[in-house]
This record gives structure tokens, C-alpha cells and sequence, in this order.
């Protein structure tokens, strides 16, 4: 079992106004590829404000994707196209939607998450991807 996941979460002002688009973009994505490793995971959570937040705050809103990622010693030919395929429709819908999407990795056993990138759109530097991936796996 992986203990490690990708994450890309929309990053911007406003989602609110957006995230029926995103959602519905991300639900379609996830429906019409067929992937090599694991389906990704569809995210769409809204946090509730703190008690020191005021009243014009907004909430946290998490909309994004998961993917589990392969162990660093058992990576299947191929695993890197998933992500490579979330990175180039994240990036067309990040310069449709006029915001970003951060990507990173979290270790599911620690706790402990780092992000490695964010995208505005076309042009991520996938070899760049991939290196910080490894060295977080």
C-alpha cells in the first residue's frame, strides 16, 4: 500500500464562485482518462471558519485531486504519466479559471506534507516534478 500522495488543490481568491466549475472539470477528468495506477481521488471540502476568524474571513475551501503514488522502489513503468496527465489539465483549467493549483506530496504515515509547485498555467517543468516527487517518496 502507498503511504505516499500527490496533491494539487485549487489556490486563489474566490473558489466559491468557482468550485461548481472546478469540481465538475475535475470529476470529468478523473471519468474519461485511463489510468495507469491508482484512480484518482476527487476533493471538495469545505472548513469551517475558526473561532478567530472573523466574519470576513473566507473558508478554507480544499478543491483539488489525490493520487496515490507508487513506493520509490516499486515504481511501475508508466506511473509518472498519471501524474503528468494531472499536470497539464490542471494547468489549462488553472489558466481558464484565472487561478492556481499547488501541487505536493504528503506521507500519509507521518503526517508530514511539502509542496512542490505551483501552477498558473501551460509550462510546468516536468522533469522538475518528478525529481522533487522522488525526493519526497
Amino acid at each position: 500500500m502507498s503511504r505516499h500522495v500527490l496533491y494539487a488543490y485549487a489556490d486563489g481568491p474566490d473558489l466559491l464562485e468557482r468550485v461548481d466549475r472546478l469540481h465538475q472539470a475535475i470529476e470529468g477528468l478523473i471519468a474519461v482518462r485511463r489510468w495507469d495506477q491508482a484512480r484518482p481521488q476527487q476533493v471538495n471540502q469545505l472548513h469551517q471558519l475558526a473561532p478567530r476568524e472573523g466574519p470576513l474571513d473566507l473558508p478554507q475551501w480544499e478543491v483539488g485531486v489525490l493520487l496515490l503514488l507508487p513506493q520509490h522502489d516499486r515504481d511501475p513503468s508508466g506511473w509518472f504519466d498519471d501524474v503528468a496527465a494531472i499536470v497539464a489539465f490542471l494547468e489549462s483549467l488553472a489558466q481558464r479559471e484565472d487561478i492556481g493549483f499547488v501541487f505536493g506530496v504528503r506521507d500519509d504515515e507521518t503526517g508530514l506534507a511539502a509542496d512542490i509547485v505551483r501552477v498558473t498555467g501551460p509550462g510546468s517543468d516536468l522533469d522538475a516534478v518528478h525529481a522533487a516527487i522522488d525526493l519526497l517518496r
